[in-house]
Protein backbone atom coordinates (compact mmCIF):
# COMPACT_ATOMS: atom_id res chain seq x y z
CA UNK A 1 0.00 0.00 0.00
CA UNK A 2 1.34 3.64 -0.93
CA UNK A 3 0.60 7.10 1.23
CA UNK A 4 -1.85 7.98 -1.18
CA UNK A 5 -4.07 5.36 -0.81
CA UNK A 6 -3.87 5.35 2.90
CA UNK A 7 -4.67 9.07 2.29
CA UNK A 8 -7.63 8.40 0.73
CA UNK A 9 -8.50 5.44 3.29
CA UNK A 10 -7.93 7.83 6.04
CA UNK A 11 -10.85 10.18 4.31
CA UNK A 12 -13.27 7.67 4.53
CA UNK A 13 -12.71 6.50 8.35
CA UNK A 14 -12.52 9.84 9.18
CA UNK A 15 -15.61 11.11 7.72
CA UNK A 16 -17.49 8.06 9.28
CA UNK A 17 -15.87 8.88 12.73
CA UNK A 18 -16.19 12.54 12.49
CA UNK A 19 -20.46 12.24 12.90
CA UNK A 20 -19.16 12.03 16.59
CA UNK A 21 -18.64 15.73 16.78
CA UNK A 22 -21.36 17.10 14.03
CA UNK A 23 -24.13 15.25 14.17
CA UNK A 24 -27.45 16.60 16.71
CA UNK A 25 -27.80 13.61 17.65
CA UNK A 26 -24.47 12.94 19.55
CA UNK A 27 -24.03 16.19 20.63
CA UNK A 28 -27.88 15.57 22.67
CA UNK A 29 -26.54 12.47 23.59
CA UNK A 30 -23.40 14.11 25.57
CA UNK A 31 -25.36 16.64 27.39
CA UNK A 32 -28.05 14.61 28.53
CA UNK A 33 -25.48 12.15 29.61
CA UNK A 34 -24.57 15.46 32.22
CA UNK A 35 -21.95 17.30 29.93
CA UNK A 36 -21.87 20.67 30.31
CA UNK A 37 -21.61 22.59 26.86
CA UNK A 38 -20.12 21.58 23.88
CA UNK A 39 -16.20 21.38 24.28
CA UNK A 40 -17.44 19.54 27.77
CA UNK A 41 -18.33 16.68 25.55
CA UNK A 42 -15.63 16.64 23.00
CA UNK A 43 -13.04 16.43 25.20
CA UNK A 44 -14.76 13.85 28.08
CA UNK A 45 -15.81 11.66 24.79
CA UNK A 46 -13.04 11.87 23.10
CA UNK A 47 -10.65 11.16 25.96
CA UNK A 48 -12.52 9.00 27.94
CA UNK A 49 -10.85 5.68 26.14
CA UNK A 50 -7.75 7.08 28.77
CA UNK A 51 -9.95 7.39 31.54
CA UNK A 52 -10.41 10.54 34.06
CA UNK A 53 -7.34 12.42 32.84
CA UNK A 54 -6.61 15.65 33.64
CA UNK A 55 -5.90 18.62 30.52
CA UNK A 56 -2.63 18.54 30.67
CA UNK A 57 -2.60 15.43 28.65
CA UNK A 58 -4.80 16.21 26.58
CA UNK A 59 -3.27 19.36 25.83
CA UNK A 60 -0.21 17.17 24.64
CA UNK A 61 -1.80 14.68 22.38
CA UNK A 62 -4.35 17.35 20.85
CA UNK A 63 -1.35 18.74 19.53
CA UNK A 64 -3.02 21.84 18.22
CA UNK A 65 -5.37 23.11 20.89
CA UNK A 66 -4.43 26.30 23.17
CA UNK A 67 -3.95 24.50 26.95
CA UNK A 68 -6.82 26.56 27.95
CA UNK A 69 -9.24 24.74 26.11
CA UNK A 70 -8.97 21.50 27.20
CA UNK A 71 -8.51 23.22 30.91
CA UNK A 72 -11.91 24.24 30.79
CA UNK A 73 -13.27 21.02 30.38
CA UNK A 74 -11.17 18.72 32.39
CA UNK A 75 -11.53 17.53 35.09
CA UNK A 76 -15.05 18.66 35.96
CA UNK A 77 -16.74 16.51 33.02
CA UNK A 78 -15.36 14.10 35.09
CA UNK A 79 -17.97 15.14 38.31
CA UNK A 80 -21.01 14.80 35.41
CA UNK A 81 -19.49 11.85 33.37
CA UNK A 82 -17.69 8.55 34.10
CA UNK A 83 -15.56 7.78 31.67
CA UNK A 84 -17.44 4.47 31.36
CA UNK A 85 -20.60 5.94 30.70
CA UNK A 86 -18.41 9.07 27.88
CA UNK A 87 -17.33 5.52 26.06
CA UNK A 88 -20.97 3.81 25.57
CA UNK A 89 -22.95 7.21 25.35
CA UNK A 90 -20.60 8.10 21.94
CA UNK A 91 -20.75 4.72 20.41
CA UNK A 92 -24.33 4.72 20.73
CA UNK A 93 -25.18 7.77 19.48
CA UNK A 94 -22.35 8.10 16.50
CA UNK A 95 -24.03 4.60 15.39
CA UNK A 96 -27.50 6.18 15.89
CA UNK A 97 -26.07 8.91 13.80
CA UNK A 98 -24.77 6.70 11.08
CA UNK A 99 -28.33 4.81 10.78
CA UNK A 100 -30.10 7.69 9.99
CA UNK A 101 -28.34 8.92 7.24
CA UNK A 102 -27.47 5.11 5.90
CA UNK A 103 -30.31 2.70 6.56
CA UNK A 104 -28.82 -0.32 5.34
CA UNK A 105 -25.17 0.44 7.06
CA UNK A 106 -26.01 -2.63 9.73
CA UNK A 107 -25.27 -4.99 6.68
CA UNK A 108 -21.98 -3.23 5.50
CA UNK A 109 -21.25 -3.63 8.97
CA UNK A 110 -21.33 -6.91 9.55
CA UNK A 111 -19.69 -7.53 6.57
CA UNK A 112 -16.54 -5.24 7.17
CA UNK A 113 -16.20 -6.55 11.13
CA UNK A 114 -13.98 -9.33 10.61
CA UNK A 115 -11.55 -7.29 8.15
CA UNK A 116 -11.82 -4.31 10.51
CA UNK A 117 -10.83 -6.55 13.52
CA UNK A 118 -7.54 -7.88 11.72
CA UNK A 119 -6.52 -4.60 10.45
CA UNK A 120 -7.13 -2.93 14.01
CA UNK A 121 -5.90 -5.64 15.89
CA UNK A 122 -2.31 -5.44 14.13
CA UNK A 123 -2.07 -1.90 14.39
CA UNK A 124 1.46 -0.75 15.99
CA UNK A 125 0.90 1.04 19.32
CA UNK A 126 4.56 2.42 20.02
CA UNK A 127 4.19 6.32 20.41
CA UNK A 128 0.09 6.05 19.76
CA UNK A 129 -1.37 7.06 22.91
CA UNK A 130 -4.49 7.82 22.13
CA UNK A 131 -4.57 5.27 19.43
CA UNK A 132 -3.53 2.92 22.11
CA UNK A 133 -6.50 3.61 24.50
CA UNK A 134 -8.91 3.43 22.10
CA UNK A 135 -7.71 -0.05 20.66
CA UNK A 136 -8.54 -1.31 24.50
CA UNK A 137 -11.40 0.03 24.66
CA UNK A 138 -12.59 -3.29 23.09
CA UNK A 139 -15.12 -4.42 20.36
CA UNK A 140 -18.90 -3.36 20.54
CA UNK A 141 -21.62 -6.38 20.35
CA UNK A 142 -23.57 -4.01 18.32
CA UNK A 143 -22.58 -3.88 14.61
CA UNK A 144 -22.44 -0.33 14.05
CA UNK A 145 -20.97 0.62 17.56
CA UNK A 146 -18.66 -1.57 16.48
CA UNK A 147 -17.87 -0.27 13.25
CA UNK A 148 -17.86 3.19 14.13
CA UNK A 149 -15.00 2.43 17.20
CA UNK A 150 -12.75 0.62 14.83
CA UNK A 151 -12.81 3.71 12.41
CA UNK A 152 -12.20 6.21 15.65
CA UNK A 153 -8.97 3.67 16.13
CA UNK A 154 -7.70 4.28 12.82
CA UNK A 155 -8.29 7.94 13.25
CA UNK A 156 -6.45 8.51 16.71
CA UNK A 157 -3.74 6.08 15.66
CA UNK A 158 -3.39 8.45 12.60
CA UNK A 159 -3.83 11.77 14.39
CA UNK A 160 -1.04 10.16 17.16
CA UNK A 161 1.59 10.10 14.34
CA UNK A 162 0.68 13.06 12.74
CA UNK A 163 1.13 15.47 15.98
CA UNK A 164 4.84 13.90 16.57
CA UNK A 165 5.56 14.91 13.08
CA UNK A 166 4.63 18.28 13.51
CA UNK A 167 5.97 18.62 16.50
CA UNK A 168 9.21 17.15 14.47
CA UNK A 169 8.77 20.02 12.28
CA UNK A 170 8.33 22.70 14.83
CA UNK A 171 4.49 22.91 13.83
CA UNK A 172 2.84 21.98 16.99
CA UNK A 173 0.50 24.23 18.90
CA UNK A 174 -0.46 27.25 17.65
CA UNK A 175 1.41 27.07 14.39
CA UNK A 176 0.08 23.98 12.96
CA UNK A 177 -3.02 26.01 13.01
CA UNK A 178 -1.71 29.06 11.14
CA UNK A 179 0.49 26.90 8.64
CA UNK A 180 -3.32 25.06 7.98
CA UNK A 181 -5.05 28.18 7.28
CA UNK A 182 -2.36 29.76 4.94
CA UNK A 183 -2.27 26.31 3.18
CA UNK A 184 -6.24 26.13 2.80
CA UNK A 185 -6.98 29.20 2.54
CA UNK A 186 -9.55 29.37 5.17
CA UNK A 187 -10.56 32.51 7.90
CA UNK A 188 -8.35 32.50 10.70
CA UNK A 189 -11.62 32.78 12.78
CA UNK A 190 -11.89 28.96 12.43
CA UNK A 191 -8.74 27.71 14.03
CA UNK A 192 -8.56 30.48 16.17
CA UNK A 193 -11.82 30.33 17.84
CA UNK A 194 -11.81 26.29 17.95
CA UNK A 195 -8.76 25.81 19.11
CA UNK A 196 -8.62 28.71 22.02
CA UNK A 197 -5.90 30.43 20.74
CA UNK A 198 -6.08 34.49 21.84
CA UNK A 199 -5.41 37.09 19.14
CA UNK A 200 -1.72 37.78 20.62
CA UNK A 201 -0.94 34.01 20.49
CA UNK A 202 -1.96 33.89 16.99
CA UNK A 203 0.05 36.73 16.06
CA UNK A 204 3.07 35.62 17.70
CA UNK A 205 2.83 32.41 16.05
CA UNK A 206 2.56 33.66 12.90
CA UNK A 207 5.66 36.31 13.36
CA UNK A 208 7.61 33.16 14.92
CA UNK A 209 6.77 31.61 11.26
CA UNK A 210 7.60 34.69 8.92
CA UNK A 211 10.90 34.29 11.01
CA UNK A 212 11.91 30.99 10.13
CA UNK A 213 11.17 31.78 6.26
CA UNK A 214 7.52 28.89 6.08
CA UNK A 215 5.40 32.34 5.87
CA UNK A 216 5.63 35.45 3.99
CA UNK A 217 3.00 38.33 4.16
CA UNK A 218 0.70 38.74 1.11
CA UNK A 219 -1.76 40.99 -0.26
CA UNK A 220 -5.32 39.87 1.07
CA UNK A 221 -7.34 39.21 -2.37
CA UNK A 222 -10.23 41.62 -3.37
CA UNK A 223 -13.20 38.88 -2.75
CA UNK A 224 -11.46 37.46 0.49
CA UNK A 225 -13.77 37.35 3.50
CA UNK A 226 -12.63 37.18 6.81
CA UNK A 227 -14.94 37.43 9.86
CA UNK A 228 -12.64 37.88 12.25
CA UNK A 229 -9.33 38.95 12.03
CA UNK A 230 -8.25 41.35 14.38
CA UNK A 231 -7.00 44.94 13.07
CA UNK A 232 -3.84 44.92 11.78
CA UNK A 233 -3.39 41.30 11.12
CA UNK A 234 -1.58 40.45 7.83
CA UNK A 235 -2.63 37.81 5.19
CA UNK A 236 0.14 35.19 4.67
CA UNK A 237 0.59 32.65 2.53
CA UNK A 238 3.44 29.74 3.04
CA UNK A 239 6.41 30.36 1.76
CA UNK A 240 8.80 27.45 -0.73
CA UNK A 241 10.13 26.48 2.13
CA UNK A 242 6.68 25.80 4.56
CA UNK A 243 5.11 23.97 1.76
CA UNK A 244 8.23 21.68 1.59
CA UNK A 245 8.22 21.66 5.49
CA UNK A 246 4.01 21.10 5.59
CA UNK A 247 4.27 18.86 3.20
CA UNK A 248 6.95 16.68 4.62
CA UNK A 249 4.61 16.15 7.90
CA UNK A 250 1.92 15.05 5.17
CA UNK A 251 3.59 12.57 3.67
CA UNK A 252 5.49 11.03 6.08
CA UNK A 253 1.85 10.65 8.22
CA UNK A 254 0.33 8.94 4.78
CA UNK A 255 3.78 6.77 4.63
CA UNK A 256 4.10 5.52 8.55
CA UNK A 257 0.39 4.50 8.16
CA UNK A 258 0.86 2.49 4.78
CA UNK A 259 2.97 0.75 6.62
CA UNK A 260 0.88 0.00 9.63
CA UNK A 261 -1.92 -1.27 6.84
CA UNK A 262 0.66 -2.66 4.66
CA UNK A 263 0.17 -6.26 6.45
CA UNK A 264 -3.57 -6.16 5.56
CA UNK A 265 -3.92 -4.15 2.48
CA UNK A 266 -5.98 -7.09 0.81
CA UNK A 267 -8.41 -6.13 3.45
CA UNK A 268 -7.96 -2.36 3.08
CA UNK A 269 -9.33 -2.35 -0.11
CA UNK A 270 -11.89 -4.57 0.51
CA UNK A 271 -12.98 -1.96 3.45
CA UNK A 272 -12.27 0.88 1.12
CA UNK A 273 -14.68 -0.56 -1.44
CA UNK A 274 -17.51 -1.30 1.08
CA UNK A 275 -17.09 2.24 3.27
CA UNK A 276 -16.53 4.56 0.70
CA UNK A 277 -20.83 4.54 -0.09
CA UNK A 278 -21.14 4.78 3.43
CA UNK A 279 -18.19 8.04 3.87
CA UNK A 280 -20.10 9.79 0.66
CA UNK A 281 -23.59 9.28 2.12
CA UNK A 282 -22.62 11.37 5.63
CA UNK A 283 -20.65 13.93 3.04
CA UNK A 284 -23.78 14.02 0.68
CA UNK A 285 -26.17 14.47 3.69
CA UNK A 286 -24.48 18.01 4.77
CA UNK A 287 -24.11 16.95 8.90
CA UNK A 288 -20.25 17.88 8.65
CA UNK A 289 -19.53 21.40 7.53
CA UNK A 290 -17.19 22.30 4.77
CA UNK A 291 -14.66 23.53 5.93
CA UNK A 292 -14.12 21.97 8.84
CA UNK A 293 -11.61 22.26 11.93
CA UNK A 294 -9.91 18.80 11.61
CA UNK A 295 -8.94 19.35 7.60
CA UNK A 296 -11.53 16.91 6.30
CA UNK A 297 -12.29 17.88 2.53
CA UNK A 298 -15.99 17.32 1.30
CA UNK A 299 -15.58 14.30 -1.48
CA UNK A 300 -14.86 11.06 -0.39
CA UNK A 301 -14.23 10.00 -4.36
Amino acid sequence: MNGGRARRFWQVFETIHAVSYFHPTCLVAMDAAGTKGFWMGYFAARFAPMGPIGPEIATAICGSFSAARPARALPDAWAHVTPTEALGVRAASAAEAVRSIVPGVDAVAVDCSGRLDRLVGDLPTMGRPLGSANLAVGRFDDPVERLWQHTTSLREHRGDAHVALLVAAGLEGCRANVVATAIHGWDPAMLRTSRGWTDAEWAAATDGLVAAGLLVAREPAADERVTDRPAGEAAVALTELGVERLGWVEDRTDTLCAESYASNAADVDALMEDLEPVAAAIAAAEVIRYPNPIGLPPSTG
